[in-house]
């Protein structure tokens, strides 16, 4: 699978992994015993202490869209951040 160890691998990974991927950190694991946040990418980013990313991308309702608009919106969070850098 990607893996990432910063926001530039991280946008770089949603733009490469298949549909699967996002289904699976969107929806799957929304509903898990150990689930902290709305889906694995918001937690994953508050867990490296990018809080304000994490909350704008667990704000992202997926399901008001496609798997491929989720991602775009997903990842149309993290330029901002990524920026910052």
């Amino acid at each position: 699978g990607v893996s990432a160890h910063d926001l530039a691998s991280f946008a770089a990974g949603l733009q490469a992994v298949p549909s699967s991927s996002i289904y699976y950190h969107l929806f799957e694991t929304r509903f898990g015993e150990e689930a902290q946040c709305e889906n694995n990418f918001a937690e994953w980013l508050a867990a490296i202490g990018e809080l304000e990313v994490a909350r704008r991308v667990a704000s992202v309702d997926p399901y008001m869209f496609s798997l491929e608009e989720a991602r775009r919106r997903v990842i149309a969070e993290l330029p901002k951040a990524v920026d910052r850098r």
